[in-house]
């Protein structure tokens, strides 16, 4: 009886730690800002003037983790301008990430030099977070980058993969006609997209959300497009047209991602979880 005692003892310590374990992952909050140069009319440096009464108010939300500048932060690519933007971004008590753009790499040594190379990942909580330079492969996401994305999904259980890109790499005129870049700087005339990379991409069944930035220069219709296929959930959101102006922000509870769109021109925000036009082909 002793024995039997202690080990129903032990077996609810073991169930006692494994649910604390559970309810212990780590909780996120980050917001992902595209094209925070503004429009063609906002070219003298720093930030988009909406953007950065957004940001402001960011910087006194203390469940903020992390931003992502989501390519093309400055309009004319010189350490002048680059230091502007160091300067209005520096009283942030989080870290901000660059996923670089093509205005940003017009001197690609010089951003490099400041900032490091436009690829890289990191882990938060439970998360795995990948940054892709896609413009020195004309759009295309590179067979070192899908490998990449392959062996770290691969080798561990991630409850969401987040990637950041510039480009809106899944933009397609006949499966994707919502979604209308701001440019096509850079861009080869072959793309892999469909249905290469998507395919390597859906072949986890972890979540996985593919947000880019160059989109929202004019007030066009295409501030926001949202997209999904299979277990991939695609969003383009940016800003400098003055109607739409949108910032994607994302919560990560229990390690259930969704995703609000916050607008800069005072409109409610939008919860767009269930809200994904799919992909088919």
């Amino acid at each position: 009886m002793r024995l039997y005692i202690l080990a129903l003892l032990s077996l609810g310590s073991l169930l006692f730690v494994g649910c604390a374990e559970e309810t212990g992952r780590e909780d996120l909050h980050f917001y992902v800002a595209g094209h925070v140069c503004g429009g063609p009319v906002d070219t003298l440096g720093g930030l988009y003037k909406p953007f950065q009464a957004y940001f402001d108010k960011t910087c006194k939300d203390k469940t903020i983790d992390f931003g992502v500048f989501s390519g093309d932060i400055v309009y004319k690519c010189d350490a002048p301008t680059w230091t502007t933007i160091d300067q209005a971004i520096k009283k942030s008590p989080y870290k901000v990430y660059f996923a670089p753009g093509n205005q940003d790499l017009r001197d690609r040594a010089l951003y490099e030099n400041r900032y490091g190379k436009g690829n890289q990942h990191f882990e938060k909580g439970n998360c795995l977070f990948i940054i892709w330079d896609v413009l020195e492969n004309g759009w295309n996401v590179s067979d070192k980058q899908l490998n990449e994305f392959l062996k770290l999904t691969s080798k561990k259980q991630y409850d969401n993969v987040f990637i950041f890109v510039h480009q809106v790499i899944w933009q397609d005129q006949r499966l994707t006609p919502q979604i209308i870049p701001n440019d096509t700087e850079g861009r080869a005339p072959a793309n892999q997209f469909f249905p290469a990379t998507i395919q390597a991409l859906s072949q986890t069944e972890t979540p996985v959300f593919v947000l880019a930035g160059d989109v929202g220069a004019k007030p066009i219709g295409s501030e926001l497009t949202i997209h999904q296929y299979k277990n991939v959930r695609f969003v383009a959101s940016g800003m400098g047209g003055g109607k739409w102006d949108n910032v994607i922000d994302v919560t990560v509870k229990d390690g259930k991602a969704s995703i609000n769109i916050d607008y800069l021109n005072g409109n409610k925000s939008m919860n767009i979880d269930e809200h994904y036009v799919p992909i088919v082909f």
